[in-house]
């Protein structure tokens, strides 16, 4: 079942279910009304931005980079940034989401960015107990520099009531994500370096 706006603006209300954080805990600041609409959540970007930096200017010989190493990002913290043909910026929404256990979240993009050359990737769902930003990748495919700027609307939340309570909350890697964290990939290969038994698993 689908939540609709008015049980979202009263789980606002009453609970931490979405947070602007840096605001004090109270109905007006705890989110943007005018973001709530009639059975989702219009999330907004934040000012804070990371770009991967680029080979040649690390101290490295490496002529690739492997998927399980550390990824270096420049942070920038503005509340405009251009995104160049062929960039890729890695973003986060302003709100930080606290899911219960019984709830889980649908996210889409807007269909206005990809219809100016720009592609958002995120997680499009959400598994209950998650607690923190949501990251979203940005990657201009368009012909023309674009510029964006934090609080302009860019997913929609739709949240789902499941059956019954989630036996199990999110406790994933990403889980208190409170900005824009970088690719944490690298974890998924812990025996890089050693005997790899997992065909024993």
């Amino acid at each position: 079942m689908v939540l609709n706006g008015t049980e979202i603006r009263e789980r606002i209300a009453f609970s931490k279910l979405v947070e602007l954080p840096g605001t004090s805990y109270t109905r007006s600041s705890r989110y943007h009304d005018c973001a709530i609409q009639p059975a989702s959540y219009d999330l907004r970007l934040s000012s804070v931005f990371r770009r991967i930096k680029s080979m040649r200017w690390l101290n490295t010989d490496k002529q690739y980079v492997e998927l399980d190493d550390e990824v270096e990002y420049a942070e920038i913290i503005s509340d405009e940034i251009v995104i160049q043909p062929g960039e890729f910026l890695l973003g986060a929404s302003e709100e930080v989401l606290h899911i219960p256990d019984e709830l889980g979240v649908l996210l889409s993009p807007r269909s206005s960015f990809g219809r100016a050359g720009l592609s958002m990737s995120f997680s499009t769902w959400i598994n209950p107990g998650y607690e923190g930003r949501i990251a979203i990748e940005v990657f201009n495919a368009g012909p023309n520099p674009v510029k964006l700027r934090s609080g302009i609307r860019v997913l929609q939340a739709v949240f789902m009531r499941l059956t019954d309570k989630a036996e199990i909350s999110y406790f994933g890697k990403y889980q208190y994500e409170t900005e824009n964290m970088g690719s944490r990939l690298k974890e998924d290969f812990p025996w890089k370096g050693q005997k790899d038994d997992r065909t024993n698993m």
